[in-house]
């Protein structure tokens, strides 16, 4: 077959091996599951009782055994992973024993979230296609029929509509359709000129963009496409801030890397929020205006995690989002904006943001109106003529 070919039907890579040495433990699995765990016996035969013909030579018989072994491996994850969906769906079935380290209640309540996090990581992907020929040879279903099956069950198993959620080429791909809302392949037609300024130093973070008097909104989605700015807001989509949130982050955009006409849209959100989450202030900014929720860790562990995840990563200068930052950058530069920050910001330093320093500017203000209005109200006295 044509090499340029094959090339659109790749799916499942391997980790670069610099993109390992950042963050190993994110992109390797907790517990080797699809590879290690038997699937329910009896569901369907990987192997389909094929040997290697003793009357081939024997480097043949090694091709052809290989193929078995990785038609078995693939068909064993294939089972295993379609008997999960299900009982993540419908409960374990009754022929399970109660003490089944998987397929039971101490399965659902320990493991289920291991393998739903190991699920979405880049080299433990494993074809849809696959589950579409298992359910279609075990139900005898049409191939039609077993994609939205299959389809079904992977939104159930990550909490997805099925109905707006566009299908994937694997588990990874699906969550990311449900974050991006495109279907790829979307190749670039047009080249911008592009600008090797820092975007991160003309932005700023969170909290000197509030000082220059941005205020932040949340766009009411989790669209990570949906960030837009005007008239001074600026609109972000939510953040939900997990156990698995920096693996499927890093897993997105490994595969946004490694497969041409992927796009790069997570990779320029994670990069826009490392960009403006810089300290633990911006995080408590953007929380305070429900655009960040957090289920575990502190303010600090959020800053890190986009400060690891923004590492040898590159914006997309023809990306949609490029427009924003040329928004923010010409708001940011006008006259008034860049007076307001600078008085702004040389305040919060001397207050060394004291709760207490706002309470204190409060009161001045309204000592100081209190005086101007005796002072008037004494002038008038004194102008009016006496009765």
């Amino acid at each position: 077959m044509d090499p340029v070919a094959l090339w659109h039907k790749r799916c499942i890579y391997k980790v670069p091996a610099f993109r390992e040495r950042s963050k190993p433990e994110s992109l390797r699995a907790s517990v080797s599951l699809l590879r290690s765990l038997p699937s329910r016996k009896g569901t369907f035969d990987a192997n389909g009782g094929a040997q290697a013909p003793r009357s081939l030579p024997f480097s043949q018989k090694v091709k052809q055994a290989s193929r078995v072994v990785f038609r078995m491996s693939v068909g064993s994850d294939g089972c295993f992973m379609l008997e999960f969906l299900r009982c993540n769906t419908n409960g374990p079935p009754d022929d399970y024993f109660g003490y089944d380290p998987i397929f039971s209640y101490h399965g659902e309540l320990h493991i289920l979230s291991i393998v739903r996090r190991d699920m979405l990581l880049l080299e433990n992907q494993l074809p849809i296609m696959v589950l579409h020929k298992l359910v279609a040879a075990e139900a005898g279903e049409e191939d039609e029929e077993a994609e939205e099956h299959v389809h079904r069950l992977v939104c159930s198993f990550y909490y997805l509509d099925p109905v707006t959620i566009l299908r994937g080429l694997h588990m990874l791909d699906v969550v990311r359709n449900f974050l991006v809302g495109v279907e790829f392949p979307h190749f670039r037609t047009t080249r911008k000129e592009r600008t090797y300024t820092s975007m991160i130093d003309l932005i700023g973070s969170a909290m000197d963009l509030h000082e220059a008097g941005i205020r932040f909104k949340w766009s009411g989605t989790g669209d990570v496409k949906d960030i837009s700015f005007e008239d001074g807001v600026l609109s972000l989509p939510l953040v939900l801030v997990g156990n698995s949130m920096e693996s499927s982050f890093l897993n997105l955009i490994a595969f946004e890397r490694l497969h041409i006409g992927a796009g790069t849209e997570v990779t320029n959100y994670v990069f826009f929020l490392g960009c403006i989450l810089k300290s633990v202030r911006d995080v408590s900014l953007l929380e305070s205006q429900d655009i960040i929720k957090k289920a575990i860790g502190s303010n600090q562990d959020i800053v890190e995690i986009f400060k690891s995840l923004s590492k040898e990563i590159s914006r997309d200068h023809e990306d949609k989002l490029d427009q924003v930052y040329d928004q923010i950058i010409m708001y940011r530069s006008k006259l008034f904006n860049r007076v307001r920050a600078q008085f702004c910001h040389a305040y919060h330093v001397s207050t060394e943001w004291s709760p207490l320093a706002y309470w204190s500017i409060i009161l001045a203000i309204l000592l100081l109106a209190l005086s101007v209005l005796q002072t008037a109200y004494t002038i008038c006295r004194l102008l009016s003529p006496s009765k």
